[in-house]
């Protein structure tokens, strides 16, 4: 026995670990002299073992250990990230696999990992940039085009995140969650038939699946086909009786053909399961007839970041959408002689086109907008100086006193009741002689409510209380035009645009 112990080195225990023999590997290091047991290359054996059996303080020690002896050694830090990752701390991933790809090239697999740990820490740049050099180190990593694929798609690069998800496809055909995103990557861009096969295709190799089915219905809805929408989630619904989702689902459906006491039922079934939603709650209440303050910024977000893409030509052909030039039509003429350099900012901004219309007149433009997926379209147009991520009366009440000459909202307040703030904080940004220009939709209810939250889950206003309210806010009214906003499922939407100034201070 004692001279099989003198035979031990540190090749039999590598070889050992590499055979996947973990209780052979404890026991030959017991064996190993002590000046070899205590080299970096045995404290990382040793650690493997430890955490291979998830003793996540012994394998921490010993790679800590390892690396204290030998800073560089870049396979100790690769561990030590993946034991903080198992313990759920992803920052010490981030430095730990960082730090090893730092000191020594990668493979594939090793970015893929770092990328989805980044991606976990909201570090998108950063995970895109490790996916990206996963694919270039094997051009045949399905998983990492997939997430490629996914987060371009989800920032707004439609047709980058196309050809990154056929290429998921083409090296994996049977991957089910690559045909998932290559289809909500085709329903972002509106090619409704490319989507549903790619829907089907993911749902015959996982047919239960519950985000497939939900996002085939979305397909179905948004290329008209209701009723096969409606039976697709029923079907679901019977494999997935718990689902909050699928009430969702429904509930919107049956809103959008004006069902309310239907859509009421499913949003109620829904809240009970999802009691956080704040889309369910609003879109609740707009069945119910009862109104809120305002649309949560989470359901204005999701909508609009679902809609990005194919925003602008739906807008101009189905929905006949003229609201920003008229707008700027009438501010022009309010002005009767352009005021020329001046400072503005459009509210909920979105891909763009009111301020092709206004940027003529800039000298600095700002757009805002709650969705990050607009402004990447409107970044694309090079129309506005800056573009901020933020809530209108978030982004209002950081500027300072007199920031701005214009200010325009089009199609923004028809998710907005909250006139009172909004007149207020645009009062104080507006220079005095200032101009508010927005639209709204309009209403006639003969209940005397100034604002009333419709079954499409946007507000209407009363425009004479409105403009009486912009009266008292310091605000004279320029000009109120009464037209058609947009037709909605055929149905034109009426509305007013309105060019407000600032009252010169007394």
């Amino acid at each position: 026995m004692a001279n099989q112990a003198r035979t031990i080195t540190l090749a039999t225990v590598r070889a050992a670990f590499a055979r996947g023999a973990l209780k052979d590997v404890e026991q030959l290091l017991d064996q190993l002299p002590p000046d070899e047991a205590a080299t970096p290359d045995a404290l990382n054996l040793a650690g493997g073992v430890h955490l291979a059996n998830k003793r996540l303080d012994d394998a921490r020690r010993c790679y800590e250990q390892a690396v204290a002896l030998a800073p560089e050694f870049a396979k100790a830090h690769f561990n030590l990230g993946l034991v903080a990752l198992h313990s759920g701390d992803m920052e010490g991933a981030a430095r730990g696999i960082g730090r090893s790809l730092e000191l020594e090239p990668g493979n594939a697999d090793e970015h893929l990992l770092l990328g989805n740990v980044l991606q976990a820490l909201g570090r998108t740049d950063e995970a895109i940039a490790q996916w990206t050099l996963a694919t270039e180190l094997a051009p045949e990593a399905a998983a990492a085009w997939v997430n490629l694929g996914s987060h371009m798609r989800a920032r707004g690069q439609t047709a980058a995140a196309l050809v990154a998800l056929e290429r998921a496809t083409q090296i994996e055909p049977d991957m089910a969650v690559a045909h998932l995103e290559l289809g909500i990557a085709r329903t972002s861009a509106g090619r409704w038939d490319d989507a549903l096969s790619s829907f089907a295709t993911a749902r015959r190799m996982d047919p239960d699946a519950l985000p497939i089915v939900l996002h085939e219905a979305d397909a179905l809805r948004l290329s008209g086909r209701v009723e096969a929408a409606r039976s697709a989630l029923i079907s679901a619904q019977t494999r997935h009786p718990e689902s909050g989702e699928i009430s969702k689902a429904l509930g919107l459906i049956a809103l959008s053909e004006g069902l309310r006491e239907e859509a009421a039922a499913h949003y109620r079934a829904a809240l009970a399961r999802l009691p956080d939603d704040a889309e369910v709650r609003h879109l609740l209440s707009a069945a119910e007839g009862r109104s809120s303050e305002t649309a949560p910024p989470e359901y204005v977000r999701n909508l609009f970041d679902q809609f990005a893409d194919r925003f602008d030509a739906e807008l101009r052909s189905d929905l006949r959408y003229t609201v920003p030039p008229i707008l700027a039509t009438e501010l022009r003429s309010a002005w009767g002689v352009a005021p020329g350099a001046l400072r503005a900012v459009d509210l909920g901004c979105g891909t763009g086109l009111m301020g092709l219309e206004l940027r003529p007149d800039c000298t600095h433009l700002v757009g805002v907008d709650l969705s990050p997926r607009m402004l990447e379209q409107a970044r694309s147009r090079g129309v506005y100086h800056e573009l901020v991520c933020a809530d209108l009366l978030t982004y209002l009440d950081a500027c300072g006193v007199g920031s701005f000459d214009v200010v325009t909202a089009a199609d923004v307040f028809i998710y907005e009741s909250r006139f009172g703030m909004v007149f207020d904080q645009c009062r104080r940004v507006l220079v005095p002689g200032g101009w508010l220009a927005f639209s709204i939709e309009t209403h006639l209810d003969a209940g005397g409510a100034m604002s009333v939250l419709r079954p499409s889950g946007r507000f209407a206003q009363d425009g004479d209380a409105l403009a009486r309210l912009a009266e008292r806010s310091g605000f004279d009214v320029a000009m109120r035009r009464v037209l058609v906003l947009r037709w909605d499922h055929g149905v034109p939407v009426e509305g007013e645009v309105v060019v407000l100034r600032r009252r010169e201070e007394t």
